[in-house]
């Protein structure tokens, strides 16, 4: 394992400290060389003391149950590869509110840390005492502390009722301390239904409970949104729309007083009662109606702007492309190998799809001017239709008039109050708005942690009408695949719906490119909604729903986004059509374009890139940077050695995980490829020898 941070040459118990290094050359030649302490010298571990080089890092839960389960997700969280500094870890979980158990852990590594969870979580859960460098107040039936006596600053740490000013740091994503058991507060459950009084307190804590399904008994006016009840940035918009309901005209939050870890108590003083009081129902003549909130302004643009220009770099976003936009492309002029389009086929300027397209125009013009519901249903509308349904074994498909617009329609008429949609936690943006829009109560499970999902379900399918879980075949920022196999176990065991977006799986998964039902081989009929889009494999514009007669028939007459929207062009219909059947023609065009994007992870992955959680069979390859300013340099000196790779910084991905995201196509030459993964590791190795601190 290569250390990440300089590290202390620690002991462990009654054996002697021992190090090791290997060097590997090219062409074979290769040392190895292990140190060893000399007999005699090895220093006694201390019981109940701490290095002098460790950190502390406070967990804090409401229960002591809760205390091990939270030790074991920080493990994995930590253990990974890609993890965030130790002194941001123990700053961000300093500044948590304090919640009855608590434990804090002395740590000088990363793997040191998830090692000392790990064991944490099993002394907590087993009631057995704990190793050497942690100290333990639990709050059972029976408070106790483990550990011994803690030192001053441990101390200090378990004692304090609110949390003291940290030491220097930043606040990182962690899982939100566990304020409690697994049971939450759903509207309508009896003894949560009482109308709020008319305190902005217990108005705020009304509004959080429902976003965030927590009881209110169990909210705290000292417990930050982010930190400690897990809010992400969907879950505050939710919160803000739900505050400006009871206090017309107030200002959303602002995106500082989040930054910052806004706290209950903050968001309470920023509220004035005299200046917001509820307006009543009945507004009497003389009373005048509240001022119209000021248009919806973002700080997000100004904010990446700035960051740009401090960094002194050009953007790199809505970049004019002047030809094509397959394997390579121009842009000012200049031809790049272009990494940023997702024709994963390279059938976008296919000349049977091309001829299609214009033949389409010839014969029914530019548009259909109508919904297809009222005079624009035409002959190619069907058989593309029919043509999916065959391809992915469906009983029947309805295209849309774009992807982004199918997720949100489909899912935000499927769904109403009363139901639930419970989504991975990378989800797509679309399926985020979907379930908004429907009303329905969302939950959110850990990426790809189907255990967490067999959780929620049996707590909260019973209590629950049409309950749907939302997954993607491929995840688009990640690369990575849904279980599906295990999902549909999960279908079946709960009897929930299950909505598959693969978007980016069709045309690249599969023998015949059918997507991540022929990848998994698993029953067509297992998966009640298959949604992808015409803009990716499909060389064209739109989305689809494929599923069984009834639904689809249902859907077709009642989809506001189908029936109130303007039919696809027939242009647009005609070059999905013939795309579709070229990869029937000719399925290795996605056995290709899978091999293209195994060896980009092959070269990346031996050249020291972090490629995160892409894997086989997936044509998207993220490589990981870490830090914003890194991935804004690296995309911006791959585009002056040739290469065009979009950048993907926060909002849109999470602190430290900012990247370059790689589509890799069926067009792409193995010069292509390797060439890039040379000039990433060069350009990389230049970013961080000229800005590491």
């Amino acid at each position: 394992m290569v250390a990440r941070e300089p590290r202390a040459w620690r002991p462990e118990r009654d054996a002697p400290r021992r190090a090791g290094v290997s060097a590997f050359g090219f062409g074979g030649t290769n040392v190895h060389v292990v140190l060893e302490q000399a007999p005699g010298a090895v220093p006694a571990v201390p019981s109940t003391s701490r290095q002098a080089d460790d950190s502390l890092f406070l967990l804090t839960a409401g229960s002591d149950t809760l205390l091990a389960q939270y030790a074991d997700r920080l493990a994995d969280v930590l253990g990974g590869p890609t993890s965030p500094t130790l002194a941001d870890v123990a700053y961000t979980l300093a500044s948590r509110t304090r919640l009855r158990a608590r434990a804090v852990v002395a740590a000088a590594t990363h793997t040191q840390l998830t090692r000392q969870l790990g064991e944490l979580a099993t002394a907590v859960r087993d009631g057995t005492e704990v190793p050497s460098g942690m100290w333990v107040r639990c709050q059972g039936s029976r408070p106790r502390e483990l550990g011994g006596s803690p030192p001053p600053d441990a101390a200090r740490l378990l004692d304090a009722e609110r949390p003291p000013e940290p030491a220097a740091g930043r606040l990182v994503n962690l899982p939100p301390s566990p304020v409690e058991t697994t049971t939450h507060w759903a509207l309508g459950e009896t003894g949560h239904s009482k109308a709020p009084d008319g305190s902005v307190t217990t108005r705020l804590l009304a509004a959080i409970a429902r976003v965030s399904e927590y009881p209110p008994d169990v909210l705290g006016l000292d417990q930050t949104l982010v930190g400690d009840l897990g809010f992400d940035s969907l879950l505050v918009e939710e919160l803000a729309e739900q505050l400006a309901e009871v206090w017309p005209g107030l200002p959303p939050l602002t995106h500082e007083l989040l930054r910052r870890g806004a706290t209950v108590r903050e968001i309470a003083d920023s509220i004035t009662p005299g200046a917001h009081d509820p307006v009543p129902r009945s507004v009497p003549r003389s009373v005048p109606r509240p001022t119209p909130p000021p248009p919806v302004e973002s700080d997000e643009p100004a904010a990446v702007a700035d960051q740009l220009a401090a960094l002194g770099l050009p953007s790199p976003y809505f970049a004019v492309h002047d030809e094509l936009n397959g394997a390579t492309t121009v842009v000012d002029g200049v031809r790049l190998t272009n990494f940023s389009g997702y024709d994963y086929l390279g059938l976008a300027h296919d000349p049977v799809v091309t001829t299609a397209a214009k033949e389409a125009i010839d014969r029914y013009g530019t548009s259909v001017s109508a919904s297809r519901a009222a005079s624009g249903e035409r002959p190619v509308h069907g058989l593309l239709e029919e043509a999916l349904a065959r391809h992915l074994d469906a009983e029947r498909a309805l295209v849309l008039i774009g992807g982004h617009p199918t997720n949100v329609s489909v899912l935000g008429h499927l769904l109403g109050p009363g139901d639930l949609i419970v989504h991975d936690a990378f989800a797509h943006n679309s399926i985020v708005q979907g379930a908004q829009l429907s009303g329905a109560r969302r939950r959110i499970f850990p990426h790809n942690d189907l255990a967490a999902l067999d959780r929620i379900l049996a707590e909260h399918r019973t209590s629950h009408g049409r309950v749907v879980v939302a997954v993607e075949g491929v995840y688009s920022m990640d690369g990575d695949l849904a279980d599906l196999p295990a999902l549909i176990e999960l279908r079946h065991r709960h009897d929930v719906m299950l909505y598959l977006d693969e978007a980016h799986s069709v045309g690249v998964l599969g023998a015949t490119g059918a997507g991540a039902v022929e990848h998994w081989g698993v029953p067509p009929d297992a998966v009640d909604i298959r949604m992808g889009t015409l803009s990716k494999a499909l060389a064209s514009c739109g989305g689809y729903v494929a599923g069984s007669e009834a639904l689809v028939t249902h859907l077709r007459h009642t989809t506001p986004g189908f029936i109130y929207s303007v039919g696809i062009p027939p242009s647009t219909a005609a070059a999905a059509l013939a795309a579709l059947g070229r990869l029937r023609q000719d399925p290795g065009l996605a056995a290709t374009a899978r091999a293209r994007a195994a060896r980009f992870r092959e070269l990346a992955v031996k050249a020291g890139l972090n490629t995160g959680l892409s894997a086989d069979g997936s044509c998207v390859v993220p490589v990981i940077t870490g830090d914003a300013a890194t991935a804004l340099r690296l995309a911006d000196g791959m585009r002056r050695r040739g290469v065009n790779a979009q950048p993907f910084i926060p909002p849109a991905v999470e602190n430290h995980q900012s990247r370059l995201r790689f589509f890799v196509t069926a067009q792409h030459s193995e010069r292509d490829i390797a060439g890039t993964v040379r000039a990433l590791t060069a350009e990389l190795a230049l970013i961080r020898r000229a800005f590491s601190p």
